[in-house]
C-alpha cells in the first residue's frame, strides 16, 4: 500500500508534536515540512469564515489527495483521502493497521465503530489535537446502493481551532438556495 500505514502514522505524530502553524505563510512552510505540496492544491469556494484546499500531492504517498483548512485565517488542520483505487480488503486492512498504529502512539480512540454499511470510524480526542479517521469499504450497502470508492479519510486538527470552527458553524448554518420552482405548464 502506498503510503504504508506506518508512514501515515509517523506523519500524524510528527504533525501533532510540532509547533502548529497560524499564518498562511507558516502554514505553507509547515505543510511542505510534512511532505504536502501546497502549490498543487485547489482552493474550494470560501464558506463563511472557513477556507479549504484539496487535491494537493503528498511526496511519496502515491495517489493520496491531501488538503487543509483555515478558520478566521488560522490553520485548523490537514486531511487526506488514502488508498483510493485499492480493493475493499486492502483498504480495510490498511485502515485497521493505521488505527492500530495510532492507538499505539496516542492511546485508545475515544470512539470507534465498524459497520457493514460503510466501514469504520475512529476518533482520538487528544488534549490539543483531534485525529478523525473514516474507512469506507466501497462495497454495495445492505440497501442495495453503492457505497462509493473504498478509501480512508483522515483528518488531523488543532482541537481548539476545530472546536471554534464547529461552534461557529452550528451558530451560523449555511444559507441554502431557495428551492427551484417548476416552470408554468
Amino acid at each position: 500500500m502506498d503510503p504504508f500505514p506506518r508512514l501515515v502514522s509517523e506523519t500524524v505524530t510528527a504533525m501533532i508534536t510540532a509547533a502548529w502553524p497560524t499564518t498562511p505563510e507558516e502554514s505553507q512552510e509547515w505543510l511542505r515540512h510534512h511532505g504536502i505540496d501546497p502549490d498543487t492544491a485547489t482552493e474550494r469556494a470560501p464558506r463563511g469564515l472557513s477556507r479549504n484546499w484539496d487535491r494537493a500531492r503528498t511526496l511519496g504517498w502515491g495517489s493520496a489527495d491531501s488538503g487543509w483548512g483555515t478558520f478566521r485565517g488560522e490553520f485548523v488542520g490537514a486531511n487526506w483521502f488514502l488508498w483510493r483505487g485499492s480493493s475493499s480488503d486492502e483498504v480495510m486492512a490498511a485502515a485497521h493497521a493505521l488505527a492500530d498504529l495510532l492507538t499505539q502512539a496516542h492511546g485508545a480512540p475515544t470512539e470507534a465503530t465498524e459497520s457493514t454499511e460503510h466501514g469504520g470510524t475512529w476518533l482520538w480526542q487528544l488534549p490539543d489535537h483531534v485525529i478523525d479517521m473514516y474507512a469506507y469499504h466501497g462495497l454495495t450497502r445492505p440497501d442495495g446502493f453503492p457505497a462509493g470508492d473504498a478509501c480512508v479519510q483522515l483528518h488531523v486538527d488543532l482541537r481548539e481551532r476545530a472546536e471554534a470552527q464547529e461552534e461557529h458553524a452550528r451558530a451560523h448554518p449555511a444559507e441554502r438556495p431557495a428551492p427551484l420552482t417548476p416552470p408554468d405548464q
